[in-house]
């Protein structure tokens, strides 16, 4: 009896510090129901708004084990959108289950629907919800293949598409498109392991091995028109090497720097007042780096360009374009990286990396302005 105590207290202090961070109310991506499920539940913390006002689809798990989901507008709880009501348990620390009772919309329709077992795991602040497969092994590794995903969707939307080398065919069926794109990229033996949606986006994103290791292909269906898809395996090694060789000569601390000032351009008006500064960074009479910067200042206003150049063997490999825009004592900022493949043919790929002065467009013209000053002064 005392070693069945022993047992049955901490399984259910393990329970009760589970059921203390899940009751609660969250945000969440879709309502409880068996309508159009999610391929996942994601639950995290409620942001509300500059005013303090909550939004949003909203989970309600209260104590007593019953749930409430339901949307709110900013104009406040829209009567149109459906409510949800039912039971939950909290079967250990895998395994959460859901039962449906009813919905609510214009009426209240009784469901009375055991929605089954979800396997559930902490993530940051919140929580994420996977349905079960009924094996707590392959529901692990469904979850750390979806991680796997998470992770890699976060990475890709840092660039702008043309880091993918999409490939267009009018196939729909995933698997058959997937054979598509390993064809194309001469690929013959691959095992597709799981997929998902991308959120914001009408495209999957598929894990798949090759060999002994993980790659991942961008399936977008009816792109541009219907019928229409296109297909891409991510690659980011040409990215990783130039991070890299950035990384090496932002860290080079013997590179001697030359800084030539430049205020003879031409002026746009009377009360224009411009000034460029062109810093060069070498290592052994090699060009490394170079940074252009233009200041244009008139009336209460001013401008900044800056362009930030790195180089291999005296060829650009990188660009980072700064634009700031200063008025009324406000400051509007936006930098775009840009990782050159090919110079000469203006294949690039583009990585946003702040957006508050707007979109930044790859700044050729600016680019071969920097470039032709710095051959006029080594």
């Amino acid at each position: 009896m005392k070693k069945i105590l022993q047992f049955i207290i901490p399984f259910f202090l393990i329970q009760n510090v589970f059921s203390q961070d899940l009751v609660g109310k969250w945000n969440i991506n879709s309502l409880i129901d068996n309508n159009y499920p999610p391929e996942e539940y994601i639950l995290y913390p409620i942001k509300p708004d500059k005013y303090g006002i909550e939004f949003g689809l909203i989970l309600v798990l209260k104590p007593d084990g019953t749930f409430h989901s339901y949307q709110i507008s900013h104009r406040g709880q829209d009567r149109l959108s459906p409510s949800t009501y039912g039971k939950y348990t909290i079967i250990d620390n895998n395994y959460i289950r859901f039962f449906l009772e009813k919905r609510n919309k214009q009426q209240e329709i009784l469901i009375n629907e055991d929605l089954g077992k979800f396997y559930y795991s902490q993530k940051n602040d919140g929580f994420r919800f996977l349905k079960s497969n009924g094996n707590i092994e392959r529901d692990k590794q469904t979850a750390y293949f979806r991680d796997l995903l998470y992770e890699k969707t976060s990475e890709i939307n840092k660039y702008k598409d043309n880091a993918l080398n999409w490939k267009y065919t009018e196939i729909k069926d995933e698997r058959e498109a997937v054979t598509f794109c390993m064809t194309e990229n001469q690929i013959q033996n691959f095992e597709i392991l799981y997929s998902r949606r991308a959120e914001g986006y009408n495209r999957k994103i598929i894990l798949i091995k090759i060999d002994s290791d993980f790659r991942y292909v961008i399936f977008e269906k009816d792109f541009y028109r219907e019928g229409l898809n296109r297909i891409a395996l991510y690659d980011d090694s040409k990215i990783k090497e130039i991070d890299k060789l950035v990384a090496e000569i932002k860290n080079d601390k013997n590179l001697k720097i030359k800084t030539i000032k430049n205020n003879t351009e031409p002026k746009q008006n009377f009360n224009d007042n411009s000034e460029t500064i062109l810093d060069l960074f070498q290592n052994k009479k090699k060009m490394q780096k170079s940074v252009y910067q233009k200041y244009v200042s008139y009336s209460n206003q001013a401008s900044i360009n800056n362009i930030t150049i790195y180089f291999q063997d005296e060829k650009p490999i990188y660009v980072e374009y700064l634009t700031k825009h200063i008025s009324n004592q406000q400051v509007r900022e936006s930098i775009t990286g840009f990782y050159i493949l090919d110079f000469k043919n203006h294949k690039f790929i583009t990585k946003p990396i702040k957006k508050d002065n707007g979109e930044i467009d790859y700044p050729s013209e600016l680019i071969n302005k920097a470039i032709e000053k710095i051959k006029s002064y080594i």
